[in-house]
């Protein structure tokens, strides 16, 4: 998939933050060898960038290397797993077989790890009826190949799991049995969680599902919880996953693809912050609701995030005055600018009234079209730009009065 696999790390302040100490691994999930550790990548040296980011992936550093170059935000950090180099990057059924001894992954950012590869952090086998609960467990004890993974030596506090998320591919049984039972052997990706609550992104009743990508909810920080993830099936692009075209597949679309949570449609750009729940809300109650302020790049939970807002102007042309729009966009590296312009996950639609009730979509080009002002200028968020345009006709001219307004949806 020319290198599109990659995992993102935030920082819940979304500030720079150093991850010394850090250890990402990689162990089976699956029947015989459930918790065997294949990998541990060091993220000593690492840091999240000023907008608490961090994406990782095979040669990320090396700009020619990393597929997501041109759609990651500035502010974001970029790191490469040490040792990656020696592993192919595909999760096709081979490629994780051999990465892995099922045909699964499951990454753990964990603390202060000591220990090594090959331990099976999950061979805890009860020897009498009712035996003692041993320290640092949750109280499972393991089955063999149970394919459950109830074992965290690093459970709780400061050097616990942090977070985890497992991808499993299966071979395809057929036919596909009606109600599916553990240890679910039906074909397609499944995205799901490693602890003891053994959910899957969706329900493995769910056959022949090969979600491309899952995330967090901006500001759901909730560890092991299915809840606060979203994700689906991805269109346009390689695999859907090139970060200029990669908007969820519909349930309408593929009833076997669903996106998660039902009904929830979305984006996903690599390196950049992840979607909010609800967009209609205002958390911080600054008037802005969530749409607008991811849109235009402050910060949803906080009424005191500044940044320009859209606002008129007088654009003098020729020694006549026309009513000039200002507004603030995301940055964009698509050449040349199409109308309506779009970035990230937003589209940016600057409309026209005669009477504040109807209003019209600016067409880009012809009649009656919106002129842009000038070249946008960079904010100093190394984020956003401002654009100005101005209507067509003098303010001087009839008809008289003219409205300008943005609106912002998600794409």
């Amino acid at each position: 998939d020319n290198n599109f696999e990659f995992v993102e790390f935030l920082s819940k302040n979304n500030a720079a933050r150093s991850l010394i100490g850090f250890t990402l691994l990689s162990i089976d999930k699956q029947a015989s060898n459930t918790g065997s550790i294949r990998h541990a990548w060091s993220l000593d040296g690492m840091a999240t960038g000023s907008n608490g980011l961090l994406l990782m992936g095979n040669r990320y550093k090396e700009s020619a290397q990393n597929p997501f170059q041109t759609v990651k935000r500035a502010p974001t950090a970029v790191g490469e797993p040490i040792g990656r180099d020696g592993l192919d990057s595909a999760f096709g059924n081979a490629i994780i077989g051999g990465d892995s001894d099922n045909l699964n992954l499951t990454l753990l950012l964990v603390r202060n790890f000591n220990s090594y590869i090959g331990f099976d952090l999950d061979d805890i086998t009860p020897t009498l009826p009712n035996p003692p609960v041993p320290a640092n467990t949750d109280g499972t004890y393991d089955t063999p190949g149970d394919g459950v993974f109830d074992n965290f030596p690093w459970q709780g506090g400061s050097a616990g799991i942090h977070d985890n998320i497992m991808l499993r591919s299966y071979a395809p049984t057929i036919p596909p049995p009606t109600n599916p039972v553990a240890p679910y052997p039906y074909d397609g990706w499944t995205y799901g969680l490693a602890n003891i609550t053994g959910v899957f992104f969706p329900t493995p009743a769910t056959l022949f599902y090969h979600v491309e990508s899952i995330a967090r909810f901006r500001g759901e920080n909730a560890p092991n919880d299915p809840n606060v993830w979203y994700g689906g099936d991805l269109s346009g692009g390689t695999s859907g996953n090139s970060g200029t075209a990669e908007d969820y597949i519909t349930s309408a679309q593929d009833p076997t693809h669903p996106p998660r949570p039902a009904g929830f449609w979305g984006r996903v750009t690599p390196g950049a912050p992840n979607l909010i729940r609800d967009s209609s809300a205002d958390p911080d109650g600054d008037g802005l609701k969530n749409l607008v302020e991811q849109a235009l790049n402050t910060d949803p939970a906080s009424n005191a995030s500044a940044g320009p807002l859209p606002s008129p102007t007088i654009v003098t042309d020729g020694g006549l005055n026309y009513l000039g729009f200002t507004y603030p966009r995301l940055l964009n590296s698509a050449t040349p600018t199409v109308v309506p312009y779009a970035a990230e996950a937003y589209t940016y639609v600057l409309e026209t009234s005669p009477d504040l009730i109807t209003w019209t979509p600016d067409p880009g080009t012809g009649a009656g079209a919106l002129v842009p002002v000038g070249t946008p200028t960079a904010n100093p968020d190394g984020v956003t730009q401002n654009a100005t345009v101005r209507l067509p006709a003098p303010v001087t001219d009839p008809p008289g009065r003219r409205y300008i307004r943005l609106r912002i949806n998600r794409r």
